[in-house]
């Protein structure tokens, strides 16, 4: 996996590593930037996400309301720094229309690697297919 002083992760990677649904490779990853002493960021939309993601998992019978609750206490305690001044938002409206998004909830992300040059860390393949190539680059955890 490569490394980097600095990563943004979305709300697909963060769902997926208080839920253990992809542990090897999720779990190896936080162990490491936890370790190494790796600063996280993401936008601030990232607990409205997260939030809606186990709601959704939870009212659609998928996952239980208290491993939902637990997941999120798991979520509120983690170390990452939100991002969410006008800018930002400028800049996701500008990356949603270069990257033909549907919606500008993913450009929020791009916007917060982009300023940081870092990479965005993600379990979406839709978005990593939509921005291809993109610097500072995109990585598909599968």
């Amino acid at each position: 996996m490569p490394s980097s002083s600095t990563v943004c992760v979305d709300a697909s990677l963060v769902v997926c590593y208080v839920l253990d649904d992809q542990a090897d490779e999720v779990d190896a990853a936080w162990r490491g930037w936890l370790t190494d002493g790796v600063s996280l960021h993401a936008p601030t939309l990232l607990f409205y996400e997260v939030v809606t993601a186990l709601h959704r998992l939870a009212t659609a019978g998928i996952r239980g309301v208290d491993s939902c609750a637990a997941a999120f206490a798991m979520v509120s305690v983690l170390p990452i720094e939100l991002h969410g001044d006008i800018e930002l938002h400028r800049q996701a409206f500008d990356l949603a229309r270069e990257h033909s998004l549907a919606a500008a909830y993913d450009a929020h992300y791009l916007a917060v690697a982009r300023r940081l040059d870092a990479p965005l860390w993600t379990c979406d393949a839709r978005l990593a297919k939509a921005v291809g190539d993109w610097s500072p680059g995109v990585i598909l955890v599968s």
